[in-house]
């Protein structure tokens, strides 16, 4: 299939499943060369993701995403982060928690990772599948931050668990990280 194949299998409308049949083309092509498979799966992501957003980028690449990840195939953790960052951003917090367990299935998520997916439990009022995830990051050796902590304390805060907030502002102050002005202004 030569260039001009590819453009039309990829009109930039994102619709009637082109993009997963471009999806598929790529990941035919390099199937047996891992530094090619995440970088075509990246640059695949990050394009329907930035430059058809108007045409449903996020879910073109989670479609994408999703495709190739039941081939074995995943994006970097760089574009994970990405990708689950933009769905929260848009309000699509299903569709991040679904991004996220499939991600997980690929690598092992980073601190900024479960922060985001954290974040995406507490705005859709989650909080205890937040505190699961969170305890989970824990036994699994990833350090949390103060973003982190800041995103549990503003959705017990938010669940009106005021008390149990502090507690947790405690053990932040316990492991060693420290309160930033958006742990106390949240606090208040």
């Amino acid at each position: 299939m030569c260039s001009s194949d590819l453009l039309r299998i990829n009109d930039g409308h994102g619709d009637n499943g082109k993009h997963l049949e471009l999806a598929a083309l790529f990941a035919d092509l390099s199937m047996g060369n891992s530094q090619v498979d995440v970088r075509i799966l990246d640059m695949l992501v990050h394009v329907f993701a930035s430059q058809f957003k108007v045409s449903g980028g996020l879910n073109s690449s989670l479609d994408v995403i999703c495709m190739l990840a039941r081939r074995g195939l995943f994006p970097s953790l760089r574009t994970g982060v990405f990708v689950l960052s933009s769905l929260v951003k848009a309000n699509e917090l299903h569709k991040s928690y679904e991004a996220f367990d499939i991600l997980c299935s690929g690598f092992v998520p980073d601190v900024f990772m479960f922060s985001i997916a954290i974040n995406a439990y507490c705005k859709g009022r989650r909080v205890e599948d937040a505190m699961r995830l969170f305890q989970k990051m824990e036994e699994m050796g990833v350090a949390p931050n103060v973003v982190t902590y800041n995103n549990i304390i503003h959705g017990l805060c938010e669940n009106h668990n005021v008390e149990e907030a502090f507690e947790f502002k405690e053990k932040m102050v316990n492991n060693g990280v420290k309160p930033s002005i958006v742990t106390y202004s949240t606090l208040i």
